[in-house]
Order: structure tokens, then sequence, then C-alpha cells
């Protein structure tokens, strides 16, 4: 993973002040276009509901901006969600645990569907 990468985004799990970030990628289309400018509030294990959209790192190049469609609990502290790119056909085809989610996209930066 890109040394950088690693830095800022333990600067973002780290931060309790909302950041921006640039989407880029047409995955969520048309709620956010690319190189759109967007605020995220960290997550420190806020509520999240189905419709929220996360920013979280599931791979080492990169995060991942995708609306939530459903929440599975395995306890009460962990739980991961199914997620899916507004412009994409299917749901992803992994899941998203809590500790792997950094942010929620500030719902002023898009409607809620």
């Amino acid at each position: 993973m890109n040394k950088k990468l690693i830095f800022y985004i333990k600067q973002m799990k780290n931060t309790i002040k909302p950041f921006k970030l640039f989407v880029k990628g047409n995955s969520m289309y048309p709620t956010f276009k690319d190189k759109q400018e967007i605020e995220i509030i960290p997550y420190k294990n806020k509520n999240l509901k189905v419709g929220d959209i996360i920013v979280y790192q599931k791979f080492n190049s990169h995060l991942t901006v995708h609306r939530i469609l459903d929440i599975i609990f395995l306890n009460d502290r962990r739980f991961y969600c199914i997620t899916k790119g507004d412009n994409n056909t299917k749901k992803d085809d992994y899941i998203v645990f809590n500790s792997e989610i950094i942010g929620i996209v500030e719902e002023s930066n898009y409607e809620k569907s």
C-alpha cells in the first residue's frame, strides 16, 4: 500500500472533525460526479441506516464511497454492510465490516434515495 495513503487514512480515522474528499469514478453517478468534492463525517461508531452513503477502506489502493443496502449485526459491537454504487447494476460482491468504515457522507451533499 502507498505510504502516503496509509498516512492519510490514519489521519481520517483519528479525526473528529468533518473532512473533504474528491470522488473518483462514476460508480455513484448521478448522486456524485467524477471529481466532485464531498464532505465526510468521521464514523466513530455512529448509528448507520440503510440508504446512508459511507466511505470505507476495503482495498489497499483506494477508498470507496457506496450506499448501504443492508446492515447485518453479528453481535452488539460488530456488523457488516451490504453496499452498492448507485450507478452499478449489482450490489458489491464483498461485505464491509464496521471496522473498515471511515466516514459517512454528509447528507447535504446529496438527496436521499
